[in-house]
């Protein structure tokens, strides 16, 4: 059987907070977290991967976003919308 994991665990395996643990699965970026009969989350192993792909999307998709506020913007180059 998996050993399935607390949400404190997980938040420190994967360095996020249980507030923003709880705040992903309010959202629906995490929809598939288990609860055991006294109420308390349960992450399995696929939950960690899923947490830790989001995680990296959201390092990715800043890191872009960084690089673009580098770029000169169309008005700059004297193009009009």
């Amino acid at each position: 059987m998996e050993k399935l994991l607390t949400i404190r665990q997980v938040a420190n395996a994967t360095g996020l907070s249980v507030h923003t643990l709880r705040y992903y699965e309010n959202i629906g970026l995490l929809s598939s977290i288990h609860r055991n009969k006294n109420g308390y989350r349960c992450y399995t192993t696929d939950d960690i991967a899923w947490i830790d792909f989001l995680t990296r999307l959201k390092k990715l998709l800043a890191c872009r976003s960084a690089q673009c506020s580098k770029l000169p913007s169309s008005s700059a180059k004297g193009i009009r919308h």
